[in-house]
């Protein structure tokens, strides 16, 4: 093989490559039936999460905000403790990776006038045969008479069950076709809310292994 055509090789090797993943990000080649299944399956996601139910549906994000994101659906929604009355602010949210993963909540939350406390930690999430690992940080918000403080725990999933909090989700997730996100807030009792969140979480993995191809039978092995 000549010279001339290796760099022609490579030439097209270090165009393409970028193109057709660049191609994925933005969703450039079409929606895949993976994402129309995958927006499909969030309206058949339990209203009832173990002792968690969901009472009421919050506003929806705005058309200009989807687009952003590149959302093909999402759900906004509020459950509340059946026994206890805390109550966790939902979204969840399917599209391609690529505008998905630019918005983390640490930058979300801190652009709308509240300051983080600390530095983030993980929490690791039972709910099926494998661990989920979420990011959990928390906030206060300064711009209230009275400061009040509130925990985020967020996480992605390629739809296999698990959720994943990892550093760099471009990198994780670039070449995937479908994500998911999943933003969970609790403003409740600061000396109980990481337990509430855990609690919820480990509810939700399971009712999300539910709505899966073959998640029913996955569910129960989780029980």
């Amino acid at each position: 093989m000549t010279k001339s055509l290796i760099a022609i090789l490579a030439a097209i090797a270090l165009t393409v490559g970028p193109a057709v993943l660049q191609g994925r990000y933005s969703n450039r080649w079409g929606t895949p039936v993976d994402l129309t299944l995958a927006g499909e399956q969030l309206h058949q996601f339990p209203r009832e999460l173990g002792p968690w139910q969901n009472l009421e549906d919050e506003r929806p994000l705005s058309d200009a905000v989807c687009q952003e994101l590149g959302l093909v659906e999402h759900f906004h929604r509020q459950y509340v403790h059946t026994a206890t009355g805390e109550r966790m602010h939902v979204l969840l949210m399917v599209g391609p990776p690529g505008r998905l993963v630019r918005h983390p909540p640490d930058v979300c939350y801190a652009n709308r006038a509240n300051e983080q406390l600390g530095d983030s930690e993980m929490l690791d999430v039972s709910g099926g045969r494998q661990r989920s690992q979420f990011e959990l940080l928390r906030f206060r918000r300064t711009a209230q008479p009275v400061p009040s403080e509130f925990e985020v725990a967020y996480a992605f999933s390629v739809g296999e069950g698990a959720w994943a909090a990892p550093t760099s989700p471009r990198m994780a997730y670039g070449g995937e076709p479908v994500l998911y996100k999943l933003q969970v807030l609790c403003e409740g009792k600061s000396s109980t809310m990481q337990e509430d969140i855990e609690d919820f979480l480990s509810n939700f993995v399971t009712g999300f292994r539910a709505v899966l191809p073959g998640g029913k039978s996955q569910a129960s092995d989780a029980l």
